[in-house]
């Protein structure tokens, strides 16, 4: 399993939006430093060398938290 640190950048009602530094898959499980899944990556944007994601939270976040996602590579 791979793992992409991701920091969030803004909030939203049920969705955050979180700087990764690397491109993981779409639907991927995004996770907090405990090893928590709060949600799933469903969009990716911004530039390719310093892309962002929109994760669809399942729980709450605390602010300050480090995020990972995580996928499997092919």
């Amino acid at each position: 399993m791979m793992k992409v640190p991701a920091r969030i950048t803004q909030r939203l009602d049920n969705q955050v939006i979180v700087k990764m530094e690397g491109c993981p898959k779409l639907k991927s499980r995004v996770l907090d430093s405990t090893g928590r899944n709060i949600g799933k990556l469903i969009r990716i944007f911004g530039p390719v060398k310093s892309p962002y994601g929109l994760v669809a939270v399942n729980t709450q976040i605390e602010d300050g938290n480090d995020l990972f996602i995580e996928y499997k590579e092919v």
